[in-house]
């Protein structure tokens, strides 16, 4: 598994940068795809960077996401899964409690 983190950090330019992302570089989202809706979705934190959409579910149930609809989707990692594969998903993904997801259009 930690093989296969940096081998993902290695290949994806964005996770090695030398500069900080800024407020202009992200986009945040509630679970549900719109607007991020701190109050509502404390144990969940959804964003995009360019290409990528990252979401962390620190809640000890599952968490239904609403990807950003327009595009294909390739997971590129999922935390809660043993094997990392690049399966391309549809705008809805179910995320196991305690996990992360890493996703590329």
């Amino acid at each position: 598994f930690v093989k296969e983190i940096i081998a993902l950090r290695k290949a994806t330019g964005l996770l090695h940068s030398a500069r900080f992302w800024t407020e202009s570089d992200i986009t945040w989202y509630s679970p549900q795809g719109g607007g991020a809706e701190w109050e509502h979705h404390p144990s969940a934190v959804c964003f995009s960077v360019d290409n990528l959409y990252v979401a962390f579910n620190a809640q000890p149930s599952e968490l239904a996401l609403t990807l950003p609809h327009g595009v294909k989707w390739h997971r590129l990692l999922d935390t809660s899964l043993a094997q990392q594969e690049g399966v391309s998903l549809d705008s809805n993904y179910i995320l196991a409690p305690y996990s992360s997801l890493v996703v590329q259009c």
